[in-house]
C-alpha cells in the first residue's frame, strides 16, 4: 500500500510539473479516477457520479481519499457542469480508467454515451466502458471500497481481469465502431460488486452484448471466457477438465493460445470452423492419475480438447437459439473473406446464423508441470 500510494504521488507530481498546452494549476483541478452514468426516466435526466483523488501528506505518509461527487442534468456534459458547480473545480481526466453505465442507460441505448465519448477532447478513446450488474452504476462507487477500487485500476485492475480472460478487450473506440455498423455487435465487460468478510469489492467478470446500440443480453463470466476463445483473444486464465476418475478434475494454465476461423461452403451451404490452439501448463492434479508421462500427457490431450470443443460448441449453439444474434461477428469474417457471398446473404443473415453449422477443432499443447512430475498421491518409488 505504501509503494503504490509513493508511486501514485510521483505520477501525480510528474504530471503537473510537465510542460503542457492544456496546463492547469493543481489547486483548480480534482483527479478523476471512475465515472458512473445512470439514466433515470422519470425525471428525463443522466445522473453522473465521479471519483475524485484527494491527496493527504506526502513521502511515507502520504494518504489516498476518494471522493464520490454526484452531478445531474438533460446531458452528460450538463451533469458533469453541475459537477463543477459543486467542486468549483473542472476535472482532469488524464487518469480516467473505466466509465461505468447503469443498466437503463444501456437499456436506452449507447449514442448519447458514445457521442459524447467521442467529442469530449478529454476521454480517450482507449477507455475501457463497463455495464453494472446492480441497480445503479453508482452503486459501483458508493457500495464498494472505494480505496480498493483506486489501487486496483492504477495498478492493472482492468488487465488484471483481462488476462485470467474474464472480460473481453474492447475499447470505446471499437464500441463506437460496432454500435456505428449493422453488421457488428458490441460486447462490452460487466462489473459488479461482492461481498467479503462483511467488505464489499468490486469485481469485473461476465459481458454485456448489444444490438442497435441497445443492451441485448449478459454472458456470465465462464461463457465470457468461451467467447474470448472463438475471437482469439485470450490473454491468459485457467481450463478445469474432469477426468474419467470421480469428482476430479486436472487444472490447465493457459499461457497463450491462437484461434483461426475457416469459412467453407460444402454443397452451396455455409460452415463455421474454429481452429483453436491454447498452449497450457498442467498446475494441479486432483486425483490419483499421472498425466504427466507420455501416455497420460495424451490422455489428458484427449481429454482436455475433447472438453473445450463440447464447452465452445454447446455455447454456440446456445447463442444460436437465443439471443440468435452473431456476436461473434462471424458474418463480419464473411463478408472480409468473400464479398460477393456476403453480398447475396447479408439481408437474410440473422436467419442463417440461428441455423448456421459450426464446428469446433481443439489442439492443445501440454508443455510441462511446473516443480513436480507426478501427483502427490503417487508413489515415486
Amino acid at each position: 500500500m505504501k509503494k503504490a500510494s509513493l508511486l501514485i504521488s510521483i505520477l501525480i507530481l510528474l504530471l503537473f510539473l510537465s510542460g503542457c498546452w492544456d496546463y492547469k494549476e493543481i489547486n483548480d483541478v480534482s483527479l478523476t479516477r471512475a465515472i458512473t452514468i445512470d439514466w433515470e426516466e422519470e425525471t428525463k435526466e443522466y445522473i453522473v457520479c465521479i471519483q475524485l483523488i484527494n491527496l493527504k501528506g506526502m513521502g511515507k505518509g502520504v494518504e489516498l481519499n476518494p471522493q464520490i461527487i454526484e452531478g445531474r442534468g438533460k446531458t452528460i456534459v450538463d451533469a458533469l457542469k453541475n459537477i463543477i458547480a459543486i467542486t468549483a473545480k473542472s476535472s482532469y481526466w488524464g487518469h480516467l480508467t473505466m466509465i461505468i453505465i447503469g443498466q437503463d442507460i444501456a437499456n436506452k441505448g449507447l449514442d448519447d454515451l458514445l457521442d459524447w465519448i467521442a467529442r469530449s477532447p478529454e476521454v480517450q478513446l482507449t477507455i475501457n466502458i463497463l455495464l453494472s450488474t446492480e441497480k445503479t452504476a453508482k452503486e459501483i462507487l458508493t457500495r464498494g471500497n472505494q480505496i480498493k477500487m483506486v489501487v486496483m485500476t492504477e495498478y492493472g485492475m482492468i488487465k488484471a481481469f483481462r488476462y485470467i480472460s474474464k472480460m473481453p478487450n474492447i475499447t470505446a473506440n471499437k464500441v463506437i465502431n460496432h454500435v456505428q455498423r449493422k453488421d457488428l455487435y458490441a460486447v462490452i465487460p460487466t462489473i459488479k460488486i461482492v461481498e467479503m468478510d462483511g467488505e464489499s469489492f468490486t469485481e469485473i467478470a461476465g459481458s454485456a452484448y448489444f444490438k442497435n446500440g441497445k443492451l441485448a443480453g449478459v454472458l456470465s463470466s465462464i461463457d465470457t471466457m468461451k467467447f474470448i476463445f472463438i475471437i482469439n483473444e485470450i490473454e491468459g486464465g485457467i481450463l478445469t477438465i474432469p477426468t474419467g476418475e470421480r469428482n476430479s478434475y486436472v487444472t490447465l494454465d493457459i499461457f497463450r493460445s491462437s484461434t483461426k476461423t475457416k469459412i467453407d461452403f460444402p454443397e452451396d451451404d455455409i460452415q463455421i470452423t474454429v481452429n483453436i490452439k491454447p498452449i497450457v501448463n498442467i498446475s494441479e492434479i486432483d486425483g490419483f492419475e499421472d498425466y504427466t508421462n507420455k501416455k497420460g500427457r495424451k490422455v489428458l490431450k484427449e481429454m482436455a480438447d475433447s472438453y473445450l470443443e463440447k464447452e465452445i460448441e454447446g455455447f454456440i449453439e446456445e447463442v444460436q437459439k437465443s439471443p440468435g444474434i452473431d456476436i461473434f461477428n462471424f458474418g463480419n469474417k464473411i463478408k472480409k473473406t468473400h464479398p460477393r457471398v456476403w453480398k447475396k446473404i447479408n439481408k437474410d443473415w440473422e436467419e442463417i446464423f440461428k441455423e448456421l453449422k459450426v464446428v469446433v477443432n481443439s489442439d492443445i499443447k501440454i508443455k510441462s508441470s511446473r516443480h513436480i512430475s507426478k501427483p502427490i498421491g503417487v508413489d515415486t518409488e
